[in-house]
């Protein structure tokens, strides 16, 4: 009988240490799952941000070439596009973010038909 009851003991002590440890383990998993998700976020911001920028000075840079380009029937647009991904790419290496060419690609041509709707001649 004296087993049981130092069995017992033991287990009033322990069962609740477990609960409590259970319930701090999932708040730690919660805490960084959701830290992850407001870095991912701050990274896609940050990278939208400079994506805007990249457009924006590659278009500038470009102006005079593209529009020799334009009067032969071409475009520069493939090597503007292929500047701003290179230079997109770079910084978001150079801050250790995630880069997936292919979402970034189509951001960049979402951008690029946003500004051509929005500057278009009317």
């Amino acid at each position: 009988m004296e087993t049981l009851n130092n069995v017992l003991n033991i287990l009033t002590i322990v069962v609740p240490l477990l609960v409590s440890l259970a319930g701090f383990i999932t708040s730690a998993i919660a805490y960084f799952k959701t830290k992850g998700k407001a870095e991912r976020a701050a990274a896609f911001n940050d990278l939208y941000q400079h994506g805007l920028k990249f457009v924006q000075d590659i278009e500038t840079s470009f102006d005079s070439f593209n529009k020799m380009l334009k009067s032969q029937g071409s475009s520069a647009g493939p090597m503007k596009k292929e500047q701003v991904m290179t230079r997109l790419q770079n910084y978001a290496l150079q801050q250790g973010y995630e880069f997936d060419e292919e979402f970034w690609s189509a951001e960049i041509d979402n951008i690029v038909a946003f500004t051509r709707e929005v500057n278009a001649k009317k």
